[in-house]
């Protein structure tokens, strides 16, 4: 119920929303304009209405927008917690650094290429798995379903959790554990395994999304040897269905020297994955 203070808000936001819009058709307008058409994703999407119809311009704005803006949070999301990962996981790292060094992911496309690349795929299938960026789900069911021991009449919010699968010992042994290699053996189904939904349904900038997490990634670490800051603070918090890392993710960026090496942080992070320990907490515990 809108209270005194939600007003102005909510204003503001129909402001953003209005001056997003602008901007998008104003790109619209100087695509259509450029002659021809390319190949690049926003020319298709402009050559699909004009030529099949079917849709509004207005909602051609809105398939333009949920889909530049969902796979850019995603992807923001994703890389960010690939590459904490990995800063606390240097035996994964080393290897994926062989990969780098080697020269797997040099030629375009490669790390889409499951045979040259498989460590690349696997650890951000792993990390995916372990800190999905969208977090939850939501759906309207269009009939009446039985669903286990709940009968849901049509129009019932249902709510499902693509964190709660991830972590389900039955599906993922030792589930909270960074293991890329555990995707050697394991097949779940679409439905076991879902960080952008499954279905009809499924999240429509999945592919931008994964394209641009495995073009940029190798490009990120063969270039730089990325730490988290020592005593970092790592929150994760689910804000519109995203796992945000509300308190950022400090990272030493250094050369590329190979010397790959855990750090001790705090926050809730420790509740979301088990971490290694730190070397000179190890040497404490001997």
């Amino acid at each position: 119920i809108p209270r005194d203070d939600f007003m102005p808000e909510y204003n503001r936001m129909l402001s953003y929303a209005e001056k997003l819009e602008g901007r998008i058709l104003d790109l619209m307008k100087w695509r259509r304009e450029a002659g021809t058409l390319g190949a690049d994703l926003l020319s298709q999407l402009i050559r699909v209405h004009d030529t099949t119809g079917g849709i509004t311009n207005e909602q051609l704005v809105g398939h333009v927008a949920l889909l530049f803006g969902a796979a850019h949070m995603t992807s923001a999301y994703s890389l960010g917690w690939t590459l904490f990962l990995l800063a606390q996981h240097p035996e994964v790292m080393t290897s994926l650094n062989q990969e780098l060094l080697a020269g797997i992911y040099d030629e375009p496309l490669a790390a889409f290429d499951s045979a040259k690349g498989s460590l690349l795929d696997r650890v951000l299938r792993e990390s995916m798995r372990l800190l999905p960026a969208s977090s939850y789900s939501q759906r309207l069911n269009d009939v009446p379903v039985e669903l286990g021991p709940f009968s849901l009449p049509r129009g019932t919010p249902i709510i499902f959790s693509s964190f709660v699968t991830h972590h389900r010992p039955d599906l993922y042994p030792e589930p909270d554990r960074f293991n890329p290699d555990r995707w050697l053996t394991i097949a779940p189904t679409p439905y076991e395994y879902l960080p952008f939904g499954a279905g009809p349904r499924m999240c429509l900038g999945a592919p931008l999304a994964q394209f641009i997490i495995k073009t940029i990634l190798p490009r990120i670490l063969k270039h730089n040897r990325l730490s988290v800051v020592p005593g970092a603070e790592v929150n994760g918090l689910v804000v519109s269905t995203m796992l945000n890392p509300i308190s950022g993710i400090p990272m030493h960026v250094a050369e590329p020297d190979g010397r790959f090496a855990t750090s001790v942080v705090t926050g809730n992070i420790h509740s979301l994955v088990e971490l290694p320990a730190a070397a000179h907490e190890r040497r404490a515990a001997a």
